[in-house]
């Protein structure tokens, strides 16, 4: 890595790797944090980053979904935390394939091991993603999922560092992208330290709802096959759909303010906001 690449946190943020370095060293957890510079998200999401780089080189039907997948419909506007992965193979083999990679490394600077594993009833295959990165520690989480039938598009992923080479990746199309932000929401609506997540996921779906028209029958067909696979209760996401907005609204603002801080968020961007736009759009889908 050479002290000339820049290092990206937002579309509107580059730091140099030495002032990245020095920044983390004196503040580990908020390093200018009145700017929204958060040097542990940072840290994080270059080797996740890099991880993803590695796995996609290897594993050419690797779909990325989540957080990761956004900047491919809509340009940078949060920080990924994870890796939300989906394939057409068996999760174990991609499991495999992170523990090689981690036993390997993927960058001079860092060394990698593999935390807590498991499988859950619905069988996404969780695991975490410890590193060591210039003697300070950091992790993600990876989900994996089987899905055979995915619709899929094939387009670039964004860099971190500018000297990094671009590389391209299956990702899902717009419309089941929404309705994975969708399903989330009502999935989620009501769990234990479930606010915070909602935040996020509403904040998502405002973003990449922006400037553009949602098919919302196909995002309905989307969400119905997303329903049909996790086995929701199509009568609870109902009564959901009625009282998210009242229920949900007043419970936002202190996890909506760590959110900015972390994050580059227009400043008259309220939770209040987002949760309107958010029920707005879902009560359209009329589940």
């Amino acid at each position: 890595m050479e002290n000339t690449e820049q290092l990206r946190f937002t579309h509107k943020t580059v730091v140099n790797r030495d002032g990245f370095k020095s920044g983390m060293k004196r503040e580990p957890h908020y390093y200018d944090s009145g700017r929204g510079n958060n040097f542990g998200l940072l840290k994080d999401y270059f080797f996740l980053r890099r991880f993803l780089q590695c796995m996609a080189e290897e594993d050419k039907d690797l779909i990325i979904t989540g957080s990761n997948s956004h900047v491919m419909h809509a340009g940078p506007f949060r920080v990924p935390t994870d890796i939300d992965l989906k394939t057409p193979n068996a999760p174990e083999d991609v499991f495999a394939l992170v523990r090689h990679l981690a036993d390997k490394g993927v960058s001079p600077d860092s060394k990698h091991s593999i935390g807590k594993s498991e499988i859950t009833p619905r069988g996404v295959l969780k695991t975490v993603v410890n590193t060591d990165f210039w003697g300070m520690s950091g992790s993600f989480g990876m989900d994996i999922i089987h899905d055979p039938d995915a619709e899929t598009i094939i387009k670039p992923m964004r860099y971190v560092l500018t000297s990094d080479q671009p590389f391209e990746m299956k990702t899902l199309t717009f419309d089941d992208t929404i309705s994975g932000k969708i399903h989330s929401i009502l999935d989620k609506f009501g769990r234990e330290n479930g606010a915070y997540y909602r935040i996020k996921d509403f904040y998502d779906l405002y973003m990449l709802c922006r400037g553009k028209n949602p098919d919302i029958k196909s995002i309905i067909r989307y969400l119905n096959k997303r329903i049909e696979q996790c086995g929701n209760s199509r009568e609870n996401f109902r009564d959901i759909c009625a009282t998210m907005q009242r229920r949900t609204a007043p419970t936002q603002d202190q996890t909506w303010e760590l959110f900015k801080r972390q994050n580059r968020v227009d400043a008259d961007l309220t939770a209040e906001k987002l949760v309107n736009f958010g029920t707005s759009i879902i009560n359209e889908m009329e589940i």
